[in-house]
């Protein structure tokens, strides 16, 4: 039958049985024609009932022990048919199906084909029910429909987690379009705002202005979205605190969040998101997630170096290169590592050592495979170095991402740079009065009016009466010895020295462009300083690091202002102008590769701190612009070759 809400109700009262048949003043008997009918009255060794859906003892004619549990047993049957389709006996004959009944249970739940698969818990109420002895069945049928309906009202629970869950999956594409957005609005701000002078007026700024306030609008509506659909998952597992659906939904969510986390090295919240992650985590694939090992691969030219790795690890807040192993001689193949720092150090005889950080990511195969090849980059060992050079390989370093770093600051991104020869310290008094010299006895009497250091009308250096020049030693402000950086050269002398120098060594020097010494001064771990994420005025020359009055010293003096490949003074000292223009969202980049361009005329890029800084510019992301003739103490330069 059905109910007065569609409910169906199932009625069988062919076999009702009567008990208690004797009245009291208060209630009469209950008296039916088939319970008066001796055809119906129990009967030993008699099988009444349908077969298929009788318990043991009925098929067995026991009518005596014919009960309550018996009905608990038919039910149990019926449930049966609902959950697969077909009775729990079939057969020709009556006869044959109660021969099936005496013989034992009914074919498993689980051995059926072609059925949805039947749920844990039902499966377990129906073989309750379905007890071959009475005693093991559910003490009546109120307890059977208990059970039934606190499956039941799980179920219906998971059904409204499911919604839930499906309601939160389709709220995250639109937080991830509104986020990708306000990137994009902050990227197009930052470039209206590139050619407008600091000294414009407000009017000529407002329009960008206005795109980054609706950057900022995006982004927090993107992060209500996540918020709400982290919420309702939440709220989903409450219903269902072992719904698969939502563990993997908030997996998901979490895998992202840790991922965007460890790129921008936020190291508390990516230690947060993994311990939620850790606790939705489900199979075998977010456990190798979380476990994080990657690989390395290494090729060199010439083949056959001796690979030793050491790992970074922090000392006395310092990050330091402890041996670990040697991992043999290149090729080397897909060598698994855990997460973390390394620096490889490759011999080859009779040739220079290079140094080749590397930075093993979450699951990260590390194979050097430029941006637009299929196949690794070897590493060029080179034949020979000075004593002064310094090898930087070409291969992916990461740029960029430091916001307290300066105003200017730059996205962080992963970069293919390629390989450089670059001098371990700055260009110093005593190799540039050399270039100056040159010029002198050649007659280049203006040429060197021109590049001479100067600032504010004072230079410190001075000629003899052989015309030659040297340092001052009279000046309390500028007293510079022959080893300390030179400086107060503007960028157009920078140049023409680099120039000199190429012409004198056959050697295509030049200055540096700013990614590159970006890179020779951090490696390739993102790390804040050369030598790691602290700051100690002991380790670069800075404000605080001497007694008395800051002053220059000789470069190289400082052995921690040291980077992962053995570049000095970029923490400190002196700072040093760079080849490329100076643009606000950074040198241009395409296909992942840097892309340099001079642009003459335009303001350069100034990297490095100096010995009179605060401590944010020794940071390695620290850049500042200058106009290309300005002249200051503290603002030198290095010089850089191409190797790849």
């Amino acid at each position: 039958m059905l109910g007065r809400f569609g409910e169906v109700i199932l009625l069988d009262w062919g076999l009702a049985k009567v008990f208690n048949q004797g009245h009291s003043d208060d209630l009469p008997a209950v008296v039916t024609k088939r319970s008066s009918e001796d055809s119906t009255l129990t009967q030993v060794g008699r099988v009444l009932g349908t077969p298929a859906y009788m318990p043991p003892e009925q098929a067995r004619g026991e009518l005596e022990r014919v009960g309550t549990a018996s009905d608990v047993y038919a039910l149990g049957a019926i449930l049966y048919t609902i959950l697969c389709g077909r009775a729990p006996y079939s057969g020709k004959s009556s006869e044959r199906i109660i021969r099936a009944v005496l013989a034992g249970p009914p074919r498993s739940l689980e051995d059926w084909e072609g059925i949805p698969p039947v749920p844990e818990h039902l499966r377990v109420i129906c073989a309750k029910a379905m007890a071959r002895e009475p005693t093991a069945r559910h003490y009546d049928a109120m307890e059977l429909a208990q059970d039934v309906s606190s499956w039941l009202d799980g179920s219906q629970r998971k059904t409204k987690a499911r919604e839930l869950v499906g309601r939160a999956r389709a709220t995250l594409p639109a937080a991830a379009a509104l986020a990708e957005e306000a990137d994009r609005l902050r990227l197009e701000s930052r470039e209206r705002l590139e050619p407008i002078a600091a000294h414009e007026p407000v009017d000529r700024k407002r329009p960008a202005w206005m795109l980054e306030q609706l950057a900022d609008q995006l982004q927090e509506k993107a992060a209500m979205r996540v918020l709400e659909a982290t919420r309702t998952l939440q709220a989903a597992l409450n219903l269902a605190p072992d719904l698969a659906d939502a563990h993997e939904a908030l997996a998901d969510l979490y895998r992202g969040q840790h991922e965007e986390a460890e790129a921008r090295d936020d190291i508390a919240e990516a230690a947060r998101l993994e311990v939620l992650l850790g606790d939705h985590a489900r199979g075998p694939e977010l456990r190798r997630y979380l476990e994080g090992d990657g690989r390395l691969t290494l090729l060199t030219d010439p083949p056959g170096a001796t690979a030793r790795l050491y790992r970074y690890v922090e000392r006395d807040r310092r990050l330091v290169a402890e041996y670990l192993r040697d991992l043999g001689q290149t090729p080397l193949r897909g060598v698994s590592l855990p997460m973390g720092s390394y620096l490889v150090e490759l011999e080859i005889p009779g040739r220079p050592k290079a140094r080749y950080p590397v930075r093993i990511n979450r699951l990260q195969h590390w194979d050097g495979v430029p941006p637009t090849a299929r196949a690794p980059q070897p590493i060029r060992i080179p034949e020979t170095l000075d004593e002064d050079e310094v090898y930087v390989p070409a291969g992916w370093t990461m740029s960029g991402g430091d916001q307290e770093a300066c105003d200017s600051w730059l996205p962080r991104r992963r970069l293919w740079v390629d390989g450089v020869i670059i001098k371990r310290t700055p260009v110093t008094n005593r190799q540039y009065l050399e270039f100056v010299n040159d010029l002198e006895s050649r007659g280049k009497t203006k040429e060197v009016q021109k590049v001479l250091p100067r600032f504010e009308m004072i230079t410190p250096y001075i000629q003899d009466r052989e015309k030659v020049w040297g340092l001052r030693t009279d000046m309390f402000m500028f007293n510079a010895l022959p080893d300390d950086p030179v400086v107060m050269v503007d960028w157009h002398s920078a140049a023409a020295y680099t120039d000199w120098l190429a012409r004198r060594t056959g050697q295509p020097w030049r200055l540096p462009d700013e990614l590159t010494w970006e890179k020779a001064g951090r490696g390739v771990d993102g790390r804040i300083y050369p030598w790691g994420n602290r700051l100690d005025p002991t380790w670069c020359n800075m404000r605080e690091s001497q007694a008395g009055r800051p002053r220059m010293v000789p470069a190289g003096s400082f052995e921690a202002d040291s980077s992962p490949y053995g570049v000095r003074d970029m923490g400190g000292n002196s700072m040093d102008w760079c080849r490329d223009a100076f643009r606000t969202t950074g040198p241009p980049v395409i296909r992942d590769t840097v892309v340099v361009r001079d642009d003459p005329g335009q303001p350069r890029s100034i990297r490095g701190g100096h010995f009179y800084a605060v401590g944010q510019i020794s940071r390695v992301c620290h850049r500042y612009r200058l106009d290309p003739s300005f002249r200051a103490y503290m603002l030198g330069f290095r010089v850089a070759r191409a190797w790849s």
